[in-house]
């Protein structure tokens, strides 16, 4: 005879807890996983933008030039580390949702009288 017969809720509610983890933790990974490509996004934009600033004395302009501006590329470091590390962050959430995700699906919709698969005996 079972602990749980003639009273499904615990079961239920523990089924009911697993899936209502697997969402938020779903919406999580992709909140997480936008944020960091949303980061890329800025980081590449700052590393490409160039300012136009005055040429110094000495620059050599090819033979047939016609655009005689040079330009900077300020924030070049910066927005090639942002985006690097955004990139990096949004791997890790991604992963890391992956495995909180399997772990607590597993163990919440598990019931109490049945042992873990890894447990000593």
């Amino acid at each position: 005879m079972s602990a749980n017969q003639g009273y499904p809720w615990p079961t239920q509610n523990r089924t009911d807890n697993a899936e209502r983890l697997q969402s938020f933790a779903r919406i999580l990974v992709v909140l997480g996983v936008c944020l960091g490509v949303i980061g890329v996004i800025v980081g590449f934009s700052m590393a490409f933008h160039a300012t136009v600033i005055g040429c110094p004395d000495g620059h050599f302009f090819p033979a047939g030039t016609t655009d005689f501006r040079c330009f900077a590329h300020k924030h070049a470091g910066d927005g090639t580390a942002i985006a690097v590390f955004s990139a990096l962050l949004a791997i890790v959430v991604g992963l890391c949702g992956i495995i909180a995700v399997g772990t607590r699906v597993d163990r919440a919709a598990r019931p109490e009288s049945e042992p873990a698969d890894d447990a000593t005996q």
